[in-house]
């Protein structure tokens, strides 16, 4: 039932996930960027897939991972992968249920992405299938608290997620960090020999969908909540005391400032 649920969210997302009222991801599995470009791809060395969040997303919900916000965990994230020599292609994704009139911010935080990284790495369209991606040798998919995380370890792609998530350390089917310097090492290092040492948990993965979105799928949502609550005071327990005890310094709080003003300006 787990194998069909999958299949269908993949080949026919409308049908499954039904919060995704700006866009969905399509049902086709051609690899295109922006301009609607089909992508030809060098695979002589790693390819990574870096899925982008809404800007305005609750990334402080499971605790404090290290950076000030998502744009600075992506910019870091995109940096890190151009330096890596064993790093081929680097593809970009935008999340395809974010709305720019409603959320000007994720607008502005997209533009100063493409500003920033130009022509560095590939601007795949926002509603590009993750089919799309399932023949591409040596891929890794990045994503910081993303539920795609699930879609690709189901199609067997490691992928790089932070454990200040649903997660946590506890479910294995995503390759977790930690600490901020924790993944910067990994994503300088990464290569296609340690790359092929992430070992996906599918126990874990299929534990987990059963616990959470096969509930929600049978009509068990009050199930469903209490057990993803569950999951998250499991998850978050310490990273929560630890945000609780941070002391940020004027200066920390000032250069947080002055990101989000340069998000929200216009």
């Amino acid at each position: 039932e787990i194998d069909t649920y999958m299949i269908n969210r993949l080949k026919r997302p409308k049908e499954e996930l039904n919060y995704m009222v700006f866009g969905v991801n399509e049902e086709h599995e051609k690899l295109i960027d922006e301009k609607d470009n089909l992508i030809h791809l060098d695979q002589s060395g790693i390819t990574a897939v870096v899925y982008l969040h809404s800007f305005d997303d609750s990334q402080y919900r499971f605790g404090y991972d290290g950076y000030d916000d998502l744009l600075m965990w992506t910019e870091v994230t995109i940096m890190q992968l151009v330096k890596n020599e064993n790093v081929k292609n680097v593809l970009v994704k935008a999340h395809p249920n974010v709305d720019y009139k409603r959320y000007p911010g994720d607008h502005k935080a997209y533009k100063n992405l493409r500003e920033k990284f130009k022509s560095k790495v590939i601007w795949l369209k926002s509603n590009v299938s993750v089919l799309s991606l399932q023949n591409i040798k040596n891929i890794v998919g990045i994503t910081h608290h993303g539920s795609v995380s699930e879609e690709l370890a189901f199609l067997k792609i490691p992928v790089i997620m932070s454990s200040f998530s649903r997660l946590g350390n506890h479910f294995r089917f995503a390759h977790t960090w930690t600490t901020t310097n924790e993944y910067e090492y990994l994503l300088k290092n990464i290569s296609v020999e340690n790359l092929k040492e992430m070992v996906i948990e599918y126990d874990d993965l299929y534990e987990y969908l059963n616990l959470t979105h096969m509930s929600a799928r049978n009509g068990n949502i009050m199930q469903s909540q209490k057990t993803l609550n569950d999951i998250f005071c499991r998850a978050s327990k310490n990273q929560r005391e630890q945000l609780n005890s941070i002391k940020l310094s004027d200066e920390r709080i000032n250069l947080y400032m002055n990101s989000i003003h340069k998000i929200y300006s216009s």
